[in-house]
């Protein structure tokens, strides 16, 4: 039974993804085949900005830096647990388990493509621990409305979207040319759920999501020059 990360998930022009960049035993978790899922997903929308023009070669630099501490958390995770720690080698030290839904749900991304993603936060936690920690999956949270249900998740996809229950935003965001989304006129969160509560946003302040569902910043002020710097930042992978 064996495991093996890639020393690195990008070499110039070639980048590894799935087996290729991780070979992971099955386990009750599903490590092995949703870590190579989740790498291309993350990848290829990087690529498709860059390919497009709209981001600078840069952000493909946070491909790596996102995707192979994952995978180094899914091999230390799958030794670590009994059934699989004697086919770990005598030098190997078991680490403090983390939940399943920790691991698929909940981990966390740091690089140049996340701002407010320190190095105190831990590797994963349940998503609710997290309340839109950047760096994380953008909290699931069901609309309820005379059409049906939708998710937050409908929200995102295809570009970068700033989340705000503020219109004082709509100006800053149209000067990035990004969407915005409004709580309370766009989206409707449950009184249960409210969006300052899930997202960790107060009513003043904004998140920011990457097309991958991925927090990629929050702020707790109102729309400032910072913001506006952060924002183009990110949305283009420049400066």
């Amino acid at each position: 039974m064996a495991g093996r990360i890639a020393d690195r998930y990008r070499a110039g022009r070639v980048f590894l993804a799935g087996d290729a960049a991780h070979q992971l035993p099955p386990t009750r978790g599903g490590f092995g085949a949703n870590t190579g899922i989740d790498d291309v997903w993350n990848l290829s929308w990087k690529l498709a900005a860059v390919i497009a023009g709209v981001a600078d070669t840069t952000l493909l630099d946070s491909y790596d830096a996102e995707r192979r501490p994952v995978g180094w958390l899914r091999h230390q995770q799958t030794f670590s647990r009994p059934d699989y720690a004697h086919w770990a080698p005598p030098s190997f030290v078991p680490e403090t388990l983390i939940a399943p839904e920790a691991m698929e749900f909940g981990q966390l991304y740091r690089s140049s493509a996340v701002i407010g993603a320190g190095p105190d936060l831990p590797a994963a936690a349940i998503p609710e621990a997290w309340a839109g920690q950047p760096g994380t999956r953008a909290p699931h949270v069901w609309e309820r409305g005379i059409v049906g249900a939708r998710s937050t998740l409908d929200l995102f996809g295809r570009g970068y979207v700033l989340l705000s229950a503020n219109p004082a935003w709509a100006a800053l965001s149209a000067q990035c040319s990004i969407s915005a989304v409004f709580v309370g006129d766009d989206f409707h969160f449950p009184q249960e759920q409210p969006f300052d509560a899930v997202y960790g946003v107060i009513n003043a302040g904004a998140t920011l999501v990457r097309p991958d569902g991925v927090i990629a910043w929050r702020s707790q002020a109102l729309p400032d020059a910072c913001a506006e710097a952060s924002i183009r930042r990110l949305a283009s992978a420049r400066g």
